[in-house]
């Protein structure tokens, strides 16, 4: 047991070591053409990354630096869906050893900063910073651009009622708004998002947001309940979704009827899925608390949390 963790902590192999060779002699690198090819390494690095939050950052960062200004924006928007819950979920046990983490904090703060560099858009900057400041609040381990994280209701109201920003990034609204508005100002917003061609473009980890609000016209809500199901089983977040949907009895019926594994108690989904990342060598501090919550004790959990 020690040893399998041991290894799932510390495993030989990390991208990191990789990514830093690269982005330096990015910034070393005279000819343009040879810019040009380091950028498509990390693209191909980033095509292999089991980290979707890496994944996504180092394919906004090569693709805004070799002009591809719609595989940027695609993968900057798929970015920009990932939480704070989603983050922890996601990230590599290895990423934040103590070997690695502040290598891995280095190399975020340097993809953070090429990346502002190339969306050339103050408010998008700004919400990019706002997503991500829970990565440090302190502000000591990365620099933001944005110095009020932070929106005033006022400007949440107004951002979050325009296409440009808010009907494009709908998951980011809710998530900054919960808590700070009443329930039916969130509802009418939500309702927004329930038009064929924008449930069409919600990425099945967005769709956290229709858990009290499932799509009232049948073609849209059979819409939602199609992605999900596409990505439950190849996407652990999107699968982190539907596990979280289902703990409303009328989605849990709607969706088992689709998936029959769906049928079977939440909770043993659930204690499934958290040991599942564990197995993958997802970081343990998130993953341990939700299965002690759920009344699970094992001395493993010791040893995850103290190597």
């Amino acid at each position: 047991m020690f040893k399998t963790i041991w290894n799932k902590k510390y495993g030989k192999f990390s991208e990191l070591e990789s990514i830093s060779k690269i982005l330096k002699q990015i910034k070393e690198a005279k000819s343009e053409l040879k810019k040009y090819r380091l950028y498509n390494l990390l693209i191909d690095i980033s095509k292999k990354s089991d980290s979707v939050f890496l994944k996504k950052l180092l394919a906004s960062v090569s693709y805004g630096h070799i002009g591809n200004r719609s595989l940027l924006l695609k993968n900057f928007n798929e970015l920009l869906s990932i939480n704070e819950v989603f983050y922890a979920l996601d990230l590599n046990q290895r990423f934040v050893s103590y070997q690695n983490i502040d290598l891995y904090f280095s190399l975020i703060n340097q993809l953070f900063n090429s990346l502002r560099n190339k969306i050339e858009d103050e408010e998008l900057i700004r919400i990019f910073d706002s997503n991500f400041k829970f990565l440090d609040y302190s502000k000591k381990k990365i620099t933001y651009q944005t110095d009020d994280l932070d929106w005033a209701l006022n400007e949440l109201r107004e951002k979050m009622n325009t296409y440009r920003y808010g009907l494009k990034f709908p998951a980011y609204w809710i998530k900054e708004i919960e808590g700070r508005t009443s329930t039916k100002e969130k509802d009418e917003f939500i309702r927004k998002q329930e038009t064929k061609r924008l449930v069409k473009h919600l990425k099945p980890i967005d769709m956290w947001i229709f858990k009290y609000n499932l799509p009232i016209d049948e073609v849209e809500r059979k819409l939602v309940i199609k992605k999900l199901l596409k990505k439950y089983k190849s996407d652990l977040l999107s699968k982190y979704v539907v596990l979280d949907l289902i703990e409303v009895p009328k989605i849990k019926k709607i969706l088992s009827k689709s998936l029959r594994e769906l049928a079977k108690p939440r909770f043993s989904l659930q204690r499934a899925y958290y040991h599942n990342n564990l197995e993958l060598g997802k970081e343990s501090s998130l993953l341990i608390y939700k299965l002690l919550q759920m009344g699970e004790e094992s001395d493993e959990f010791i040893w995850w949390l103290l190597l």
